[in-house]
């Protein structure tokens, strides 16, 4: 089973755009970890698809410093970048999104996480 679970917060504010399958949102997830009294930070490469990606951009929900939770599988895969050079990355294809705190507000809304919310 392919299923990976990560708890962190965003490094910068993802980056949204529209593919023709739709919108598609990439984000970094910051993770920490203590082992043996020593601290690990991870840097987590996420990809979201869907209505869903749209939705959670829009409301802000995946702006730097949000607290997440998010769950997918892992995917390795090739492109070539624009210096011509293939380059490879590891990212987590997230199908289920849980935004934790939101930093710096007092508000709590409520938005859709789920595919079936936004009928994908």
């Amino acid at each position: 089973m392919n299923r990976h679970t990560i708890l962190g917060n965003l490094a910068s504010n993802a980056t949204l755009r529209e593919t023709q399958s739709g919108p598609v949102a990439n984000f970094r997830v910051i993770t920490n970890e203590q082992v043996g009294g020593r601290n690990y930070t991870e840097g987590h490469n996420c990809v979201l698809f869907g209505k869903r990606a749209a939705g959670l951009v829009e409301a802000g929900l995946l702006n730097k410093g949000q607290e997440v939770m998010a769950s997918g599988r892992v995917q390795h895969r090739s492109f070539e970048g624009q210096d011509k050079k293939t380059k490879y990355i590891t990212e987590i294809v997230v199908w289920d999104f849980t935004p934790l705190r939101r930093p710096n507000t007092q508000r709590d809304e409520e938005v859709p996480t789920s595919e079936e919310d936004y009928g994908d």
